[in-house]
């Protein structure tokens, strides 16, 4: 019997309300812990993968005190703790209500960073964004739990709402294999809950990254986020730097 669950090849359509509610699950439960966002339940393994993220990235963003930074999927400001000190203004946003409430707690005495409940619908009018032109935009994790249509309708928001000079930073799980793997309602022996989401193939994200190319972005760099895939791993961290 085929699992309807694990799906390759076809697109699927999931369920993000299932997204929002795992992560406010994990954040009840785990709260602030690196493995509330990434997923892994080796704490050790989860504080290697982040800062070998932040040494290895953050260099390549060319941060300066002026910068505007907007990250869409904050979660409780893990990558923005590396930020603090080191830019002008920030504006983090998730779709889990409980990630965002640890997130202000975090923050609470850095006035110029700012955090807010939303997701791609909600997002296009927000008088947060309009106007302000972001220098730096980030994704990181998310467009796994976005459908094809809010991927592209995220994409574009980065582009109305980005600086002449804007640079751009997207990290994916994404597909080894030849074709798309669609996790819906996928029981997860490791995490313990149903999991959700979209592993796209390399090549199709590429093709995503046409909406910036259209906008006058050009791809500076792009590989595999972390220095070690597991051996038959179907799925892996990959990263795209943007610039215009």
């Amino acid at each position: 019997m085929s699992d309807k669950t694990r799906i390759y090849g076809k697109v699927v359509e999931i369920n993000t309300k299932q997204v929002k509610d795992f992560y406010n699950e994990r954040a009840k439960a785990l709260k602030d812990s690196l493995s509330t966002v990434n997923l892994q339940t080796d704490s050790e393994a989860s504080k290697k993968r982040d800062s070998h993220e932040k040494e290895h990235i953050i260099p390549k963003l060319e941060l300066n005190l002026n910068e505007k930074v907007f990250e869409f999927g904050c979660g409780f400001g893990r990558f923005a703790e590396a930020l603090r000190g080191n830019i002008g203004s920030y504006l983090g946003v998730d779709i889990s209500d409980e990630l965002i409430a640890l997130a202000k707690t975090k923050f609470a005495e850095n006035a110029n960073f700012q955090f807010i409940e939303g997701d791609t619908g909600s997002l296009a009018e927000n008088p947060h964004l309009i106007g302000v032109g972001y220098s730096l935009l980030m994704t990181m994790g998310v467009s796994t739990y976005l459908n094809d249509d809010e991927v592209k309708a995220l994409y574009g928001l980065f582009c109305k709402i980005s600086a002449p000079n804007a640079r751009i930073y997207i990290r994916e799980s994404v597909a080894l294999i030849p074709e798309r793997l669609t996790l819906n309602g996928f029981w997860s022996d490791n995490l313990q809950q149903k999991y959700t989401a979209i592993y796209r193939t390399i090549p199709e994200y590429e093709a995503l990254l046409k909406i910036f190319n259209d906008n006058g972005f050009k791809l500076e760099e792009s590989g595999f986020a972390y220095p070690s895939v597991p051996e038959n791993a179907e799925t892996t961290q990959f990263y795209f730097i943007l610039k215009r």
